[in-house]
Formats: C-alpha cells, structure tokens, sequence
C-alpha cells in the first residue's frame, strides 16, 4: 500500500539531517507530509494535486502498488475546516490519474458520522482503517463499517497496553476476511 500523505506527528518536516529518535517513544520523530504551511496554504493545492497525479500515473499499472492510500488520517488535523476541501481535491486529482488499484483514505476515528469521515468512507474502493482497542471495540466498529458495503482492511492495530494483540484480532480479522497489516 503507497501512501501518498499524511497528518500525524509533527507539523513541519524540514530537509537535511533528522533529528535522532526518541527513546520508547512511539513515533517520537514522525513528520506530516504535506507539511502543514502547504494544507493551510490553497495556493499550494494545486502542486499537491500534481504530485497526486504523476505519482498515480506513473504507478497505476505497477503490480507491486496493490491499493493508493491517498490521506492517512486526514482526522489527526487540528485544521478540519481546510482538510475536508482538500481530501476533495487529492480525491479528483486521483481519479484524473485512474489507477487501476483501489483508492482509500486510512480513516483512524470511531465517529463515522462526521462529513471528514463520512467522504473518507463513500469515497474509498476499500475501507482501511485504524483501531488500537480492545477486540470489542473493533468488532464494534467493523459492524459499523459493513455497511458501506466495501472490502476492510485494518492497516494498524496492536496495542497491548491498550488490549489489542496479535492473539486476539488475527483470528478475528481472519475469520471475517478483514485484511490486516501492521
């Protein structure tokens, strides 16, 4: 799965070297991309919608890319009145390109119900989401997702401190035909 932007960690990654991790800190270094001056920014959406389009272009046969994740967790943007319009943009980028492999957004909310998450959902070919809780919880959630209708892939999951393990939501997942990478 290529993931073509992200919005967690932190906000302004920079060129060069890179700050060393952070010892037990779970992705104590990890950077936005695009960084947040560009998604506040509207002048720049359209290079971001570009950058969209050649890579799905130049990709869209390649057997090795088997879905385009499009926005991990658009939901972590402490900017949710500008990411909406944006996902809009990125999503008509990429139907432009026509890739052959499916479209989705990694949605990491339980809240289905908001605009952000509700375009997320209708717009995915495959619904990929997050869910670090315990196996009630995302079976839960898995309900709620079959409505829409569309294959589930969970592409992050295991906490332990949380109650997500490996022993608990493997078999789960297997036995619903849910995908699941970590």
């Amino acid at each position: 799965m290529f993931v073509l932007f992200d919005e967690c960690w932190l906000p302004d990654p920079k060129l060069g070297p890179q700050p060393d991790p952070i010892p037990g800190v779970h992705n104590s270094q990890w950077v936005r991309c695009p960084e947040q001056s560009r998604v506040l920014d509207t002048i720049t959406w359209p290079l971001l919608k570009q950058y969209t389009i050649d890579v799905l272009s130049r990709f869209s046969n390649d057997s090795r890319v088997v879905i385009w994740d499009l926005y991990n967790e658009p939901q972590c943007s402490h900017q949710l009145f500008i990411i909406l319009p944006l996902l809009h943009e990125i999503y008509s980028a990429a139907l432009v390109a026509n890739p052959q492999q499916p479209l989705t957004f990694g949605i990491a909310s339980n809240s289905l119900i908001s605009p952000l998450a509700r375009f997320e959902l209708e717009s995915s070919d495959i619904i990929s989401f997050h869910n670090y809780e315990p196996l009630a919880n995302t079976m839960r959630l898995v309900n709620d997702l079959r409505q829409f209708n569309r294959p589930l892939i969970c592409t992050e999951y295991m906490a332990r401190t949380l109650g997500s393990t490996f022993h608990t939501h493997t078999f789960y997942f297997h036995t619903q035909a849910i995908g699941a990478i970590n």
